[in-house]
Formats: C-alpha cells, sequence, structure tokens
C-alpha cells in the first residue's frame, strides 16, 4: 500500500489529523521533505484533496468533477459533483493519468505536445488516455511522484483556477515559502 506522510493536526477527521498537512503537493511549489513518524493511504489523502476542490469548486459556483490517479495509473478516487457537466469526469480522469504518470501539470504539458514538439506522440499513446488540458497536477511525497489530481467541469482557465486554489489550500504556509 503506498504510504504518504502527515502531521495530525485536523482534529475531526475519522483519522483526527489533517492527512495534507505536512505533505508536498508539487503543485506550484517544489517538493519538501515531510516527516516520517505517521503515514496514512493515498485514499485518505485523496478524500482529503477531492474535498478541498469541492470546497473551491462550491465558492466559485462550478460544479467539477475530480479524479486522483496513482502513479501507475489505477483510479484512487473519482467523484463528479451535481450539475457538473456528464463528460467532466472522463476528462478530470485523463486530467489525473497524465498528471499521474508524465509528472506535469497538464497546462505545462500543453505546449509540449504541439506538432514539431518532441512530445507530440504522446497525445497518441495509451489509447487516447493522455491530456493536455489545464486542470491537472502531480502529487509528490518526499520529492516522490505519487499521483496525479484532475479537475473538470468548467472552462479550463476555471478547472486551473479551482485545482491551484484547492493545492494552495491542502500547503501549510511555511511550505508555500519555499
Amino acid at each position: 500500500m503506498q504510504k504518504i506522510a502527515w502531521d495530525p493536526i485536523w482534529g475531526d477527521s475519522a483519522t483526527g489529523a489533517d492527512p495534507l498537512e505536512g505533505a508536498s503537493l508539487n503543485f506550484p511549489f517544489r517538493a519538501t521533505p515531510i516527516r516520517k513518524d505517521t503515514a496514512m493511504d493515498l485514499l485518505t489523502f485523496a478524500k482529503n484533496i477531492a474535498d478541498r476542490v469541492e470546497a473551491q469548486s462550491a465558492r466559485a459556483k462550478v460544479p467539477v468533477a475530480v479524479c486522483v490517479i496513482d502513479i501507475h495509473g489505477n483510479i484512487i478516487l473519482k467523484h463528479r459533483m451535481s450539475g457538473a457537466p456528464t463528460f467532466s469526469i472522463e476528462l478530470s480522469e485523463r486530467k489525473a493519468y497524465t498528471s499521474a504518470l508524465v509528472g506535469l501539470r497538464t497546462a505545462d504539458l500543453f505546449p509540449l505536445v504541439q506538432p514539431g514538439q518532441e512530445l507530440f506522440p504522446l497525445m497518441g499513446l495509451s489509447e487516447g488516455r493522455f491530456c493536455s488540458m489545464g486542470g491537472g497536477a502531480p502529487l509528490t511525497s518526499e520529492s516522490q511522484l505519487v499521483a496525479g489530481v484532475g479537475v473538470s467541469g468548467g472552462t479550463v482557465e476555471q478547472d486551473v483556477a479551482i485545482l491551484e486554489s484547492a493545492l494552495r489550500e491542502a500547503i501549510p504556509p511555511a511550505l508555500a515559502a519555499t
């Protein structure tokens, strides 16, 4: 089972801790070492990220789908809010898959996969599962890629803004300055 370290501070969750406290999300910040004295599973980590994405989505009044996929391409969590377009669940999965396997934000991948660029063939691989639309981001722990998260349901700009806000909220202020 994939393990990710965390510091217990949140209080009311099933574990009594905020699984993202102390974790390093490689978006848009550099990875920072985290404590190794406690561990949690990837599903708890994914649920916490999904909750934060849903909260940001509600603030923006843009219902979205969110998906978290591990580095092996396995779905950890997939959720579509009421009112999100039906196709958004598939797009969120593709964005998460791309970020998990390539290790880049999907928005950063876009210019690299255009015709004539070195990564242009990537979009035709894996039966079309890769996606270069903004709204996907890699997730790291101890400088190691552990998963990818994808958000879809609004415009590309809305998806990126919701994801950025959710992941910034997940980063403790001490880590955000790195």
